[in-house]
């Protein structure tokens, strides 16, 4: 989905800049943004609403992760559990949207950490793993046949948050209560910063999209990047990022904590709202000190990742783009929720940086708003990539199982299986 705070990179994950992203534990734009303003769960159109909050499987037993990044690495299990503990519907989903995305495009080489390989062998990857999705998930020969038949390169520990789209109430004109402006990007962009497009820069342009009522929902629509509207008419329509003012993205948590309001371990985008709530003749001062400014367009599909292919809730992950490529099937776990599942890695972020960051897409709603909110612990990452045959006989050994399975030898370096 597109993002603001990333220099116009076109993710929904933009939002922030690696420091405070991974310093301080918060997601959604580095302030938590767990917002108690969204009123309801609508799914848009073509996303599977999944809850990551109740798995339907059993939940891997591991330590409990560091609650905060640290420069130390946690231990990197040899063997991860092969279960998944969301739907079966979900994960066909996001596997079919992948591959048809692929479809027809040509082949190349990337990288998936220190491994090479190639979009056409990715893409046998998802269309072989639908197939035995289709036939063995939710049944004990489900992690058999992934151990059989793909390969998987352990990239070890990584600190795991979540994005949603934020839902606001919205009109299409201005009155009393709906007074605050979401912008189409300007023809003549001369990257006005917060304050100044706040004091009317953009006024009387013709640039209005929507209107808003609720200053704190606007903020955190803004550094999510996209959203949903819920226009007076009944519509819910998609709003994607359209580009941004080219200011610098200053986080809100980072100034909080600079001036003593919160501590690391306080922070949270509620604790935020409730200070700016008690001290309201303050709230629009705070909000200015970040200059950056998001602008949009409204759509009827979404939401996209940043190789503008379909998020799917639950299932679509954002990392760095410079290590690891667009459609890569990838395992996630984090154990302090619950997590254990298989996704495809469709997003990035200008906050997502380094091989130990992953933020996970986590749908539409306020329990996808919640969960956000708290998501901010250590976990695991792997990708799989389809067994070449010799890779297979070797990994099968004259037995016709076991060897050297997941994650390849436990001496082996990161990446190589």
């Amino acid at each position: 989905m597109g993002m603001c705070y990333a220099g116009g990179q076109g993710s929904l994950s933009e939002r922030g800049v690696v420091t405070l992203r991974q310093a301080l534990s918060v997601s959604l734009g580095l302030i938590l943004l767990a917002s108690p303003l969204v009123q309801a769960e609508p799914t848009p159109a073509g996303v599977v609403s999944v809850s990551p909050m109740t798995p339907s499987g059993p939940v891997p037993t591991a330590a409990a992760p560091t609650p905060v990044p640290s420069a130390a690495i946690l231990p990197i299990p040899v063997t991860p559990p092969f279960v998944d503990n969301v739907d079966q519907e979900s994960l066909l989903l996001v596997l079919q949207r992948q591959i048809d995305a692929m479809a027809g495009k040509p082949n190349r080489s990337v990288k998936i950490g220190n491994r090479t390989t190639t979009t056409d062998q990715m893409r046998r990857t998802l269309v072989v793993f639908a197939e035995v999705v289709r036939q063995h998930f939710g049944q004990p020969s489900f992690a058999r046949e992934v151990q059989r038949q793909f390969e998987t390169l352990n990239q070890g520990d990584a600190y795991m948050t979540g994005y949603y789209l934020p839902l606001l109430e919205a009109r299409t004109k201005r009155d009393a209560v709906f007074s605050l402006p979401l912008h189409s990007y300007p023809a003549s962009n001369r990257n006005y910063s917060r304050a100044q497009i706040a004091a009317g820069a953009l006024a009387n342009r013709g640039l209005e999209i929507a209107w808003v009522s609720d200053a704190y929902a606007r903020y955190s629509l803004m550094v999510q990047g996209s959203g949903l509207l819920h226009f007076e008419d009944g519509r819910t329509v998609n709003v994607n990022f359209a580009g941004s003012n080219g200011q610098a993205y200053r986080s809100l948590g980072r100034i909080f904590i600079d001036e003593g309001l919160l501590t690391e371990e306080t922070l949270s985008w509620q604790a935020i709202v409730a200070y700016l709530q008690a001290n309201p003749t303050k709230r629009e001062t705070y909000f200015n000190r970040n200059p950056s400014y998001c602008f949009f367009k409204l759509s009827e599909g979404g939401p996209y990742g940043s190789g503008r292919i379909t998020l799917t809730s639950g299932r679509s992950i954002a990392t760095d783009k410079r290590l690891y490529p667009h459609g890569a099937l990838a395992y996630v776990t984090v154990p302090e929720h619950g997590i254990a599942r298989y996704a495809v890695d469709q997003d990035t972020g200008g906050a997502i940086r380094g091989q130990a960051r992953v933020d996970v897409f986590l749908g539409a709603g306020a329990a996808a708003a919640e969960l956000a909110g708290r998501l901010k612990h250590h976990g695991q990452l792997y990708y799989l990539l389809l067994r070449d045959p010799s890779r297979q006989r070797r990994a099968e050994g004259p037995g016709g199982g076991g060897g050297a399975g997941w994650g390849g030898h436990p001496s082996a370096p990161l990446g190589v299986p």
